[in-house]
């Protein structure tokens, strides 16, 4: 009974690309054609098996083969690789250059050995792997052509010719017969003519079917697990987990058969989802409703039942007692607030709370402007960084070329705005102004002759200057800055002081000059440093359109060019570039919250 035939093709001179079937078949839809090179096309896994030891990639086993006429190819397989396959065989297959590759698919990579000279399949041991049984692996020779895509098959000539495929030296043609019978080679109706064609295509379909069923060499039960039942020889034992819920009948399961109950007065249940346990019937496991007013005594108004008493005893009408709430037991879901992730409960009142729900990623905590709630806020820091060079001259503020000098000097004895400043809106009218400055300077002066205060203007929404004042060494009771008109919200109090007050014959400065006496002109500039001074703003209104510029300004001591970032000497050239630095400078005012302390 001959289901499948083999075509050889000679190991050189010309391939003819048609050949004749000598397979009996009745449509061409019933063949499946392979092609074998001699080597190892395919890799199944059959049965993953179980109990291997769990390895890794680069611990893979050579696969062995044995038998099939050919030279054997260097393959590998782990084990257990997917925590879900842990010690059965993972199906992953690789080559020796690190190739990992499905077990199902062909194994066209040209850089495998995947073995050469095979007339047979081969066949595939695990016995260098660890422990373990059951795996099984098929190895296939054969690849599978697509009619039609590779070849075409003549039914009245019987014959098959490739297209799409080109034979070459020493392939072989493996044709199968796997014959269709979902649809009967014929249909006779009543009143037809029966030709012996027809009968014999009808009787040819039935016959080959048959032939091509595997052969039952024996009714006998091999060893295994066969699905739901292991098979040990006489010994038949079911699988672990393999009776499930709709494998028992309802009502099979008897009282007998459930495990007895150990402690008196419990209950067969679980207050969480898992495995059935010994318990005590708890709130959640009555059904709403299921306990009905009348099965309940009756109480007085405002009251309910419980037991105030210490020890045990009935039950009575009482008020609810604090002993009578379990640690624990009073939830956010049982409050009138909503909580969420991240919400902070706070008192509005006496006996009265609220939630503040979480801000947002880097905010702070603080109580609002009123003084009596918490609050959420983003911490209010500006900061301006100097990069370019400036020129300070009479003309007022440029932004010279690096080698370029300003002509027009200022003022002496007068103070002069510069270019470096920083306007903050403050949030709170009690908060404070921390400023932290850096300025890098030059002039055609000596480094002692410059001197520093800050100038701290009002600003409304439009930016018009609301008041000015000047944060110098004069105190006015809470900051430090220079005495205002009152107007400002500056109270004057200098003339405790004798000296420093403007007016006087003292400087009102913040931060005198550097105590060098260098110009330093084609060296490094000098630098005025205030790492951290706390100012009142004295807005006592605050609002989103009110804020406050500092600008630095310096006093000179006699008249003078000033720059910023530079020398007064830098010419920008390659020689000038090795003593003549650059700096940058940079003003930053931050809100806070503290006190000043002022020794006076």
């Amino acid at each position: 009974m001959a289901t499948e035939q083999t075509i050889s093709i000679g190991s050189s001179g010309d391939v003819t690309q048609t050949h004749s079937i000598t397979l009996p078949f009745i449509k061409k839809g019933d063949l499946a054609v392979y092609i074998s090179k001699g080597k190892i096309e395919e890799i199944e896994v059959v049965d993953k098996g179980a109990g291997y030891t769990n390895r890794a990639r680069n611990a893979a086993e050579k696969l062995i083969f044995s038998g099939g006429d050919g030279t054997a190819p260097d393959l590998w397989i782990t084990v257990g690789q997917d925590a879900n396959n842990s010690g059965r065989i993972d199906g992953s297959i690789y080559g020796t250059d690190g190739t990992e590759l499905s077990p199902a698919t062909a194994l066209v990579n040209t850089n495998l050995n995947v073995g050469s000279g095979y007339t047979t399949s081969p066949n595939i041991s695990l016995t260098n792997l660890d422990g373990g049984e059951g795996g099984q692996l098929t190895a296939k020779i054969y690849a599978k052509k697509t009619a039609d895509t590779h070849y075409s098959i003549s039914e009245s000539n019987k014959t098959i010719t490739f297209t799409g495929y080109t034979l070459v030296n020493s392939d072989k043609i493996l044709i199968k017969r796997v014959t269709d019978v979902t649809t009967a080679a014929n249909t006779f109706n009543a009143g037809s003519t029966i030709t012996a064609a027809d009968l014999n295509s009808s009787f040819d379909q039935i016959r080959h079917k048959v032939e091509e069923l595997p052969e039952v060499t024996s009714t006998a039960v091999t060893d295994g697990v066969k699905d739901d039942i292991a098979v040990l020889g006489n010994n038949w034992t079911i699988v672990d987990n393999a009776v499930t819920q709709s494998k028992i009948l309802d009502d099979n399961v008897t009282y007998a058969k459930i495990q007895d109950i150990v402690t008196g007065n419990r209950v067969l249940g679980r207050a969480s989802a898992g495995e059935v346990q010994e318990v005590q019937v708890a709130t959640d496991m009555v059904a709403d409703n299921a306990i009905t007013l009348p099965k309940i005594a009756d109480v007085a108004q405002n009251t309910l039942l419980g037991r105030t008493a210490s020890g045990t005893g009935d039950v009575s009408a009482i008020q609810l007692q604090t002993g009578m709430i379990a640690d624990n037991a009073v939830t956010p879901s049982k409050t009138n607030l909503s909580i969420v992730q991240g919400d902070i409960v706070y008192g509005t009142a006496n006996d009265a709370w609220d939630r503040l729900a979480k801000g947002t990623a880097g905010q702070h905590l603080r109580t609002n402007k009123l003084g009596v709630a918490p609050e959420w806020f983003t911490p209010n820091v500006q900061s301006n960084v100097y990069v370019k060079s400036y020129g300070i001259a009479s003309g007022g503020i440029t932004e010279p070329n690096a080698a370029a000098t300003v002509s027009g000097n200022l003022t002496a004895k007068e103070f002069h705005d510069t270019p470096i400043t920083v306007t903050i809106t403050p949030q709170i009218s009690s908060s404070l102004i921390q400023l932290s400055v850096c300025m890098s300077y030059e002039s055609t002066l000596p480094d002692y002759q410059h001197h520093f205060r800050i100038k701290a203007e009002v600003l409304n929404s439009s930016n018009v200057v609301q008041s000015t004042s000047y944060l110098t060494n004069n105190y006015n009771g809470s900051a430090i800055h220079n005495s205002g008109d009152g107007s400002s919200g500056y109270e004057n109090k200098g003339t405790n002081l004798h000296v420093g007050i403007e007016g006087s014959n003292r400087i009102p400065t913040l931060h005198p000059g550097a105590p060098s006496w260098d110009d330093a002109d084609v060296g490094t500039p000098a630098s005025l440093n205030i790492p951290s001074l706390l100012h009142t703003h004295g807005i006592n209104t605050v609002s989103t359109s009110n804020k406050i510029k500092y600008t630095i300004q310096i006093f000179v001591s006699s008249a003078s060019v000033v720059y910023i970032n530079r020398t007064q000497t830098d010419a920008d050239t390659a020689t000038a570039n090795l003593v003549a630095e650059r700096g940058v400078s940079w003003f930053t005012a931050q809100e806070t919250m503290g006190t000043i302390t002022v020794d006076i």
